[in-house]
């Protein structure tokens, strides 16, 4: 497969306690923009956002990989990064013109990023398409979600994500969640070679996701 030249900068969104930088790597002729969301201690080039980024732009996208400054997780900081984020995604559509009103958005976020593109979901009360792959959702998220098109992807040994009590809150959207056995917080396991097999299983799942027919139109209310 011939590689897209993208070309690269660097957007920033401040707070008063809180920054937000995003490296964009964009071409004229993207489908859609999509929108990393590291974890805490899970970066981009970590193997879960790693190839889900290779695969958002084998497949026509622009990204926005973002990254954070210090922060300590409360509901403060949650609200405040849910409206830094909105707005830097906001500012790179706007800035990307016309063609960007028909765009498909994707946000895939890992464990708290995860919950960061959950609220920034619902926040930017857009009508543009917009699938949310969350990647070892957090615990809080559960209620959240139901407001999205999602997939999630959690292991059964991590301990920061109650499974049960998830598909209960859940309910018709709990086969969402895909369970992986043995899996920990990274979606890893003992074993190298099942820890492999895992990320396999993530990734084809998730282009299968991305190509599945667009959501309805709607305003996130």
């Amino acid at each position: 497969m011939k590689t897209r030249e993208l070309i690269k900068r660097v957007v920033q969104s401040q707070g008063e306690d809180l920054k937000l930088n995003g490296t964009l790597l964009e071409t004229p002729q993207a489908r859609g923009l999509a929108v990393i969301f590291p974890g805490k201690g899970y970066n981009a080039d970590k193997p879960l956002l790693y190839y889900s980024i290779r695969m958002a732009i084998e497949k026509g996208y622009n990204l926005l990989i973002l990254s954070y400054g210090p922060f300590e997780f409360n509901l403060v900081t949650r609200s405040a990064m849910t409206r830094l984020v909105a707005g830097l995604v906001g500012d790179v559509l706007k800035e990307a013109g016309e063609g960007a009103r028909m765009w498909d958005l994707l946000f895939i976020g890992k464990s708290v990023g995860a919950l960061f593109a959950a609220d920034a979901a619902k926040n930017l009360k857009r009508t543009l398409p917009l699938k949310c792959i969350y990647l070892t959702p957090l615990q809080e998220m559960a209620q959240v979600v139901r407001g999205t098109d999602f997939i999630a992807f959690a292991g059964d040994q991590d301990p920061l994500f109650d499974i049960p009590s998830a598909k209960r809150t859940l309910g018709l959207d709990a086969p969402k969640i895909r369970v992986l056995e043995g899996a920990d917080h990274s979606l890893t396991t003992a074993s190298t070679e099942d820890s492999l097999k895992i990320l396999n299983q993530v990734i084809s799942e998730m282009s299968r996701f991305i190509d599945a027919p667009k959501p309805q139109l709607r305003v996130w209310s």
